[in-house]
């Protein structure tokens, strides 16, 4: 239910676990116009109230700060809110949390990967844990009452050390929330297993097997509950599926079209999940699915992916596994003066034209309320199984698409200002439905009216519009009667009595 727009493409980090930092190269970065642009035509299409930048990584974007002041200035007084993907520390700004939290605090997630910073260097993370906890402590200061934390498992050289500073830093963080805000925090710590994959500097690496992923997500579970601290975890049969779909070669066709021959659906849902039929498929196409997933690659081995890529790409993957096993971190790829290593085989082309920001007040304005209107309208045809709390979001994305100047309740998480006549059933359809909602400036309810009637989906029809004295009665007391109407075919009525 949100307007996700890709600011920048590929990353100039070097994390050697990420294969789409290899596929993406070289990186790109979207212009202020282009964002802006497709920011108004996405928001004026759906009526959507949360706007989200997409990035592998959004905080390196070189006018990140310039850029969401920009947003909020078009779309804060719309009430339309800002979030982001997993940002690395040390690229959350002050002025990128204000600017976020004008209109609604959305959650923030921080990717440490690793628990301890020698696990980080070998996979060349680039981020510390005093940046950790720096940007966790903006964070609570700003006014965010929780954040999640990505981690990851299994990783190349991790040792039971490396697992338990994932808890030291856990509490750490839920330290520092409570110095900053003098409540608990609420901390999230979600864990994925580690998978090899293709053209990355480990794509040479074991991966765990699921019992040895069990084994350690219940010994983080317990020490992360026990310190009031959510733990998540990815399912670990799903994740050596991954793996042995990662790196396997043309025998997994094979293994693919019999796992769905045994009935295999949806399993990227994890209630439709089960591992047994991939394991018969696997036998029966003559592959041994442990050792597949768990066997680590020579490095004269040839690889099914081997032929694809160049020379460069392939002495780098071997310089940058070479450096993990010394625990020495890579630079970031410098954005304006590219090295020319060969490794992207072009040049990346950055074009500076974001604009200067503006007037960033005018979006945290309050909207008080000057008129109160009285919407009725039908809600026909497939729409008559919406449910009241389905209804209730399709009109508020049609009053965004018509621009209708709503006002807002203050506070934390401020809501439209729009009550409901009584709902319907689902299945119902309703001719003669109501709505009043108050607005932050005078309007036309003439014009209003044709502006929502043009905007509405099918099924959704806004027959009338008048203004609302001040201090009118509720819908609820107003409406006193309700008329119902059932239509059944002839095939359903009981026959005649002769």
């Amino acid at each position: 239910d949100r307007i996700t727009i890709e600011i920048a493409r590929g990353c100039i980090q070097r994390c050697r676990f990420c294969q789409a930092a290899t596929t993406y190269r070289p990186y790109r970065e979207r212009s202020a116009a282009q964002v802006l642009a497709m920011a108004e035509t996405g928001l004026a299409a759906t009526g959507y109230d949360e706007l989200s930048l997409a990035a592998l990584s959004c905080g390196d974007h070189r006018r990140i700060e310039n850029l969401i002041t920009e947003l909020m200035v078009r779309f804060g007084r719309r009430r339309i809110s800002i979030s982001l993907p997993s940002l690395r520390p040390g690229t959350i700004t002050d002025p990128i949390l204000r600017e976020i939290g004008k209109v609604r605090r959305t959650g923030f997630t921080i990717a440490p990967e690793a628990g301890t910073q020698r696990l980080r260097d070998v996979i060349s993370k680039g981020v510390t844990e005093e940046a950790v906890l720096e940007t966790c402590r903006r964070l609570f200061a700003r006014g965010w009452s929780g954040v999640k934390l990505y981690f990851m498992v299994g990783l190349p050289t991790e040792t039971a050390e490396d697992r338990a500073g994932i808890v030291a830093l856990v509490e750490k963080i839920r330290r520092v929330g409570r110095e900053t805000t003098g409540r608990k925090p609420a901390v999230s710590a979600a864990v994925s297993s580690f998978v090899p994959k293709p053209h990355t500097p480990f794509q040479w690496s074991a991966q765990l097997l699921p019992g040895e992923l069990r084994t350690i997500h219940a010994k983080l579970r317990e020490e992360l509950q026990r310190r009031g601290a959510t733990f998540k975890w990815h399912h670990p049969d799903i994740s050596a599926l991954e793996g042995l779909l990662a790196r396997g070669d043309r025998r997994l066709g094979r293994v693919i079209l019999l796992a769905w021959g045994k009935g295999r659906r949806f399993d990227g849902w994890t209630e439709q999940f089960s591992l047994a039929p991939w394991l018969e498929a696997c036998g029966e196409a003559g592959i041994d699915f442990e050792e597949s997933v768990a066997r680590e690659r020579g490095l004269d081995e040839p690889l099914p992916w081997g032929h694809l890529g160049h020379p460069a790409q392939e002495a780098f993957l071997r310089e940058e596994r070479a450096s993990s096993l010394a625990t020495a971190p890579s630079a970031p790829c410098p954005i304006d003066a590219c090295e020319g290593c060969g490794v992207c085989e072009v040049v990346p082309v950055l074009r500076d034209t974001v604009p200067e920001p503006v007037a960033p007040a005018a979006a945290t304005r309050p909207q008080t309320a000057v008129e109160r209107l009285r919407l009725e309208f039908a809600k026909v045809g497939t729409l008559r199984y919406l449910s009241h709390l389905g209804l209730a979001r399709a009109i508020q994305r049609l009053f965004r698409r018509a621009e209708v100047p709503l006002a807002f309740s203050q506070g934390h998480a401020p809501h439209p200002k729009i009550q409901f006549g009584p709902p319907l059933p689902v299945g119902y359809e309703g001719e003669a439905e109501y709505l009043d909602f108050e607005t932050a400036e005078p309007v036309d309810p003439a014009a209003l009216l044709a502006r929502l009637a043009a905007a509405a989906p099918r099924g959704l029809e806004a027959r009338a519009l008048v203004r609302v004295p001040p201090r009118s009665r509720s819908l609820f007391d107003l409406i006193a009667l309700q008329v119902y109407r059932v239509t059944l075919p002839k095939e359903r009525l009981p026959a005649a009595d002769p």
